[in-house]
């Protein structure tokens, strides 16, 4: 007879073939983001210039709504960062493809933005 499995939230999830698979996730409020950055000048203010390089802050002044655009990258560095790859005192780069495709060098990542919320999912396989 099969053996039923119970998972409960404390327990760890069962890794049935996906051994050194790495997954970190994160969701960010565009309205709280917005609040803590100086939307007149990204590239001075202090809050976006200490996690941003600067040619992030200029691909998303290009976007429609460059705050929106930010706030996914800030919602795809903080994926990253869950892998536990990296330590909080490396900067991570996020760059964009012709098509404009997100890219990283530690994981493969997406970025999805809603009206109210940005997230992102970072993904590697060791």
């Amino acid at each position: 007879a099969a053996q039923e499995e119970t998972y409960h939230e404390s327990s760890p999830s069962p890794q049935k073939g996906l051994s050194g698979l790495r997954i970190g996730c994160d969701i960010q409020s565009i309205d709280e983001f917005r609040r803590a950055i100086d939307e007149r000048d990204l590239k001075s203010c202090a809050y976006s210039s200490d996690i941003f390089w600067p040619e992030e802050i200029s691909y998303c002044e290009n976007q429609a709504d460059p705050v929106q655009s930010l706030c996914g990258l800030l919602a795809a560095k903080e994926a990253v960062f869950k892998l536990g790859l990296l330590s909080r005192s490396q900067k991570i780069l996020i760059q964009h493809d012709d098509q404009g495709r997100p890219s990283v060098d530690q994981a493969d990542i997406s970025i999805s933005h809603s009206v109210d919320y940005c997230m992102a999912i970072a993904a590697r396989l060791d």
